[in-house]
């Protein structure tokens, strides 16, 4: 297993990058815990951006997998702004990636997700969480990250 090591390092709250209305946005993240990780999540893109409530959005993660991948490892996100939180979408990891499973270690992998935001959603930062499990549900990585959203 190697340390987790993030191309965009926060400290303290987590910031937004700025953009453009409605492109893509790349967004910071910060890992979930100081356990090490076999995943090394290099970008995190978000469009359009700003999200608004009741948009879908599409996320795309750019990274590497130190170990090999199986079929059947899944993806999950979560997003929540004040008391509303956003139901927990998973995504099957190889059905949204750019290589084939099972995914080689070190490979760099794109992944695509489309995650509706609620309709309910405020003018704010919405807190979000990404997380990856293996088959046999053992976290492979998860990192934190925070929206700006919309809600016009």
């Amino acid at each position: 297993m190697f340390r987790r090591r993030f191309v965009l390092p926060i400290a303290g709250l987590l910031k937004l990058m700025m953009a453009s209305p409605s492109s893509g946005a790349p967004v910071t993240f910060s890992p979930c815990s100081d356990s090490a990780t076999s995943y090394i999540l290099e970008s995190l893109n978000i469009t359009p951006y700003p999200p608004r409530a009741g948009e879908t959005v599409e996320i795309v993660a750019v990274g590497k997998f130190s170990i090999a991948v199986v079929d059947g490892s899944t993806i999950h996100t979560s997003f929540k702004q004040g008391p509303l939180t956003t139901p927990e979408k998973t995504y099957n990891l190889c059905s949204i990636s750019s290589v084939t499973c099972p995914l080689v270690a070190g490979s760099t992998i794109t992944t695509v997700m489309q995650h509706e935001v609620g309709r309910f959603a405020g003018d704010g930062i919405a807190s979000g969480r990404v997380w990856v499990l293996d088959p046999k549900g053992k976290e492979l990585a998860c990192v934190n990250v925070a929206v700006e959203t919309r809600n016009h």
